[in-house]
């Protein structure tokens, strides 16, 4: 048989409840200004910041490029050094 809460458990519920209400919409005023400084840097950036993912998935495109670049440099270095010279990665 279920018990039936007594008027001071449910007032503690009830204090709860808006203890934990006020602490969520804390931090959904924390994300939304967090998401609004991120919207302006994302601008800043020339970034449409309602398409981040796009940007940084072209971001991370230009960085492997890069990357690749760099590496076929340095396999370019290490087979124009003299071979006693040539430090592995």
């Amino acid at each position: 048989m279920p018990t039936i809460p007594t008027v001071d458990q449910l007032r503690k519920d009830i204090a709860s409840a808006h203890t934990d209400l006020a602490r969520l919409e804390g931090q959904q005023q924390s994300a939304e200004t967090e998401l609004a400084k991120l919207e302006a840097e994302a601008t800043e950036l020339g970034l449409d910041p309602s398409d981040l993912t796009g940007a940084a998935t072209q971001i991370r495109g230009d960085v492997d490029i890069a990357v690749t670049a760099v590496r076929e440099e340095i396999q370019a270095l290490k087979k124009e050094a003299p071979s006693d010279e040539v430090v592995s990665n």
